[in-house]
């Protein structure tokens, strides 16, 4: 559960996506 609220910008883009893949 914590690794996937480590990096939810794959599925989640909050405000900043990071790693957002077109």
């Amino acid at each position: 559960m914590k690794s996937m609220m480590r990096r939810p910008s794959q599925f989640r883009p909050v405000g900043r996506p990071k790693k957002v893949e077109p």
